[in-house]
This record gives structure tokens, C-alpha cells and sequence, in this order.
């Protein structure tokens, strides 16, 4: 059982990280440029959040779940404005 200082301490990490990828997804919408942004960067960053949706999956916990489902749709934002601009 998580503490209530635990779980608001996950669901805050949680909420930071996934809304880090904001400006970045913003930046890129106003310039439409993206050219220094590392494909490899995104590639390991999007490996990454697939095995946390995976372990939020076996370990049946919600925040990490939701957390990283979000953060892949960021990532895939950002492939996408790469791939596009």
C-alpha cells in the first residue's frame, strides 16, 4: 500500500514529466523547426516510456500508466512535427 506522501509524490513526478514534453511541442508548432532535436534521443526516450506503460501494466499501477500513455502520445507529437517540418 502506497503512503498519501507517496502517491503524491509519484503523481507529482508523474504530472512534471509528462508535461516537460509541452514546450517542446509548442516550440516546434510556432518555429516548425525541429532539426536540432536528436532522432536518437527520441527513440530511446520513446522505448523508454513503452517499457514504463509495460511495468505500469504488471505492476497494475494506475499513475504510471496513465503517466506514460500520455507521454507517448507527446512523443509521437514530436516524431511527427520532426518527421513533418
Amino acid at each position: 500500500m502506497v503512503s498519501t506522501l507517496g502517491w503524491f509524490i509519484g503523481m507529482s513526478a508523474a504530472i512534471l514529466n509528462t508535461s516537460s514534453l509541452f514546450p517542446q511541442i509548442i516550440k516546434g508548432y510556432r518555429t516548425k523547426r525541429l532539426k536540432d532535436l536528436s532522432w536518437g534521443w527520441l527513440g530511446i526516450a520513446g522505448v523508454a516510456t513503452a517499457l514504463w506503460i509495460l511495468y505500469g501494466v504488471i505492476v497494475s499501477d494506475p499513475v504510471i500508466l496513465i503517466a506514460n500513455i500520455i507521454t507517448g502520445i507527446l512523443y509521437a507529437v514530436l516524431v511527427f512535427q520532426k518527421y513533418t517540418y
